[in-house]
Parts: structure tokens; sequence; C-alpha cells
């Protein structure tokens, strides 16, 4: 039987190391990308169970009474049913008008019906 040359061994071990150094160096570089898919999975996590949370708020009469004290009007009709809350502005200054159409606009409610005309405002906001 022939013998094994050492040269044989050493060459094939160096193989198996390069071949295992690539492989760890790939495996490395899959588990980072993998890691910054999870934070950015996480922060985009957070955002939406804030959004969920800002979206089913349970307190829609009292910010909507809260816009119309900040707004100063003072001449509204505010009716309340099972789903929504309806709201006509009448006779107001334009200013004001605007001012109570750009804060509703700006928070988070949930808008069914918004009718505007030059002095009155008719605004239907729903709950979840």
């Amino acid at each position: 039987m022939k013998k094994i040359d050492p040269l044989y061994i050493l060459l094939l071990s160096f193989a198996i190391l390069i071949v295992s150094i690539i492989s760890l160096s790939d495996s490395k570089q899959e588990l980072f990308n993998t890691q910054n898919e999870y934070k950015e999975f996480v922060k985009l996590s957070s955002q939406y169970s804030g959004l969920k949370n800002s979206w089913q708020s349970k307190n829609i009469d009292k910010k909507i009474e809260k816009v119309l004290k900040q707004s100063n009007i003072k001449k509204y009709d505010l009716s309340k049913t099972k789903n929504s809350i309806k709201i006509v502005v009448d006779d107001e200054p334009l200013n004001k008008l605007d001012k109570f159409i750009n804060k509703i606009l700006n928070d988070s409610f949930e808008i069914k019906k918004l009718d505007i005309s030059d002095k009155k405002i008719e605004l239907e906001v729903g709950y979840r």
C-alpha cells in the first residue's frame, strides 16, 4: 500500500480552512442583514402600534370639544349617535372656520362627512 504524502494532507487542510472561512464570512453577513431587518421591523411595529392607539382613541368627544374651544367657536350644534358625532358650525368668521378645519384635519379623526360652505361647516366624525 502506498503512503499518503504529508504535503497533500496540508494542502487539503488549507483548502478546507479557506472554504470554512468563506462560509463563515457569508454567514456573518447574512446574520448582520437579518439583524438589521429585525431592527427595522421592530421600529415599524412600534410605529404601527402608536398609530393604532391614536386612531382608536376613546376620547373623541373630549378631543372635539377641545378643538372647538381652541378655535373660539361659539355657535355650534353637536349631536351624538351610536357610531358618529355630527357637528354643525354656523355664522362664524372665516378665520375661525379655517382654524377649526385645520385643527380637525391635522388631528386623527375618522371623518365620514365634511361639507364646507361660505359660513357653515357640517362635519361627521366616526367612532371605531
